[in-house]
């Protein structure tokens, strides 16, 4: 549970698709895998999620992030910096 919550707190914040894979069974040493592996848009929308094992394709929109960057430019408020040593 918490593990796609951070997903998706990465896309919202990162105006950005998210894709999250993780592992699904059980190890060597019995410790248990639920899998979860998940994609999330940039608004934090499941796009798509699956506790099953296998090999996935997931379609992503660039356009569809264009206009979320543009209806939300959240990005526009960073401040600048720079790291000096």
């Amino acid at each position: 549970m918490h593990w796609n919550r951070l997903l998706q707190a990465r896309a919202i914040e990162n105006l950005s698709y998210v894709a999250g894979v993780n592992r699904v069974g059980m190890d060597e040493k019995h410790q248990h895998y639920s899998g979860d592996s998940s994609v999330f848009s940039s608004a934090g929308e499941v796009v798509f999620t699956s506790q099953e094992p296998g090999a996935f394709v997931v379609e992503l929109f660039a356009g569809k992030l264009k206009e979320h960057r543009a209806n939300f430019p959240a990005y526009m408020d960073a401040d600048e910096f720079e790291i000096k040593r």
